[in-house]
């Protein structure tokens, strides 16, 4: 497990370009935590007239600076992007609880950006080091 906050794993579906970076640390000391990281992140990917299912559009699953650490309550992950359940559109947070968050953080990664839309069906499969997008068809 990564000892500091900021690890991005980027992930283009119609490219299926894997990118891993870590983020500036400014952003991180500025806007501390996930919501406010990952709200810096969109802000900066998505120009403010793209449309839930423009294929510029960005779907972010984040953890906390804490998740995986053994520190009480921090099980949450959540998941960022243009919403198609609000009328109008607009840029929506939720939050979701269980393993997911922990595993991510685990394998070195702390936010997870997918953007595009795959040319098939596709899963992300992520252990540690290896990621990979495979076919989905036969599921």
């Amino acid at each position: 497990m990564t000892q500091d906050y900021g690890y991005v794993l980027e992930v283009d579906l119609s490219t299926e370009k894997i990118d891993r970076y870590h983020l500036d640390s400014d952003i991180i000391r500025d806007f501390l935590g996930g919501v406010g990281v990952v709200a810096r992140i969109y802000w900066d990917k998505v120009p403010p007239d793209i449309k839930v299912f423009d294929e510029e559009n960005v779907l972010i699953f984040a953890t906390g600076p804490l998740t995986a650490s053994g520190a009480p309550g921090t099980g949450r992950a959540i998941v960022v992007g243009n919403s198609p359940q609000s009328h109008p559109e607009r840029y929506t947070v939720s939050s979701f609880g269980g393993e997911w968050g922990a595993e991510l953080r685990l394998a070195g990664y702390d936010i997870l950006v997918i953007r595009c839309k795959a040319k098939k069906p596709v899963y992300l499969w992520i252990k540690d080091e290896e990621v990979e997008i495979r076919d989905a068809s036969h599921l």
